[in-house]
């Protein structure tokens, strides 16, 4: 278990985005315990400011948003809805939930894709 105790607190103001510090991306990617406690605070506060004592090389943001979970192929559409991949640089990140009125709703890109609405 890493030794630098990770805190996190809302943040002043009306928007109530949780302030990480202490986070140490190298010591803490692996501990169980402090992805799961950092995935919880994301849930609670739907957005994050983590702060880091120096820039994340490409290597440190992976290991950073592999904290929050598997990294997904990175696939799009073009404008006219072809298949566009991404270079692995470009990696994209999705939760594969939005909150609505507080609620927490799933993703289903499926359906979206076929035209269904998200409700």
């Amino acid at each position: 278990m890493p030794g630098r105790e990770v805190t996190i607190r809302t943040l002043p103001g009306e928007f109530g985005a949780g302030g990480v510090s202490g986070l140490d991306v190298a010591a803490h990617a692996d501990d169980a315990a402090t992805c799961e406690r950092v995935r919880a605070e994301l849930w609670e506060h739907g957005v994050l400011c983590i702060r880091q004592a120096s820039a994340l090389t490409d290597d440190g943001f992976r290991a950073l948003a592999g904290m929050f979970g598997t990294i997904k192929d990175p696939v799009g559409r073009t404008g006219d809805g072809r298949p566009l991949r991404y270079s692995e640089e470009r990696q994209v990140i999705d939760a594969g939930f939005v909150l609505i009125n507080g609620e927490r709703v799933s993703l289903n890109l499926q359906a979206a894709e076929a035209g269904a609405a998200v409700q």
